[in-house]
């Protein structure tokens, strides 16, 4: 079986071991084939991104410096950072070529479709009604750059949700 996490699993990587049976090993590229049938996952599955190879971190410099050539990167935003930048080459098997590629095109679409507009350009008049009733917002991302949501469910008012 794998460890499962805690506050006293240790960081180190040699500890980290995976003993799986019964098809439940992740594979050579971190992935979690066979992993959904448990639910545990190693420390080392959960916080990839923390224990990359030197070929990885190597990967993740070239594709860095190829989009700043090219003035592609979106630095500012979350777009731009390692984590994103680490699930594009994760995404191609650690294929810098391909990675680039399929960061350039995603680049596109937005500029295509301009969601990055969206925010500034969307009207929604009812907005602070709903929040009223329906009180959820994001709070900023956490340490991988995912976005964090939150919901206050407790504070809905679920007969002014059915008007």
């Amino acid at each position: 079986m794998f460890k499962k996490l805690s506050k006293s699993t240790s960081s180190s990587k040699s500890s980290l071991s995976s003993q799986g049976q019964g098809g439940d090993e992740a594979s050579e590229d971190g992935s979690m084939k066979g992993m959904m049938k448990t639910g545990q996952q190693t420390e080392e599955q959960v916080f990839w991104v923390e224990y990359l190879t030197d070929g990885q971190k190597e990967a993740l410099s070239k594709l860095r410096t190829a989009l700043t050539t090219k003035s592609v990167l979106m630095e500012n935003t979350h777009l731009g950072t390692d984590t994103t930048l680490l699930r594009f080459l994760k995404a191609r098997g650690w294929d810098v070529a391909k990675a680039e590629t399929m960061y350039t095109n995603m680049v596109a679409w937005r500029r295509t479709f301009k969601t990055d507009e969206v925010f500034e350009e969307f009207e929604y008049p009812e907005k602070d009604e709903v929040l009223k009733i329906y009180p959820q917002f994001y709070c900023g991302v956490d340490k991988f750059g995912r976005p964090v949501y939150v919901e206050k469910t407790g504070l809905v008012n679920a007969s002014a949700l059915e008007k």
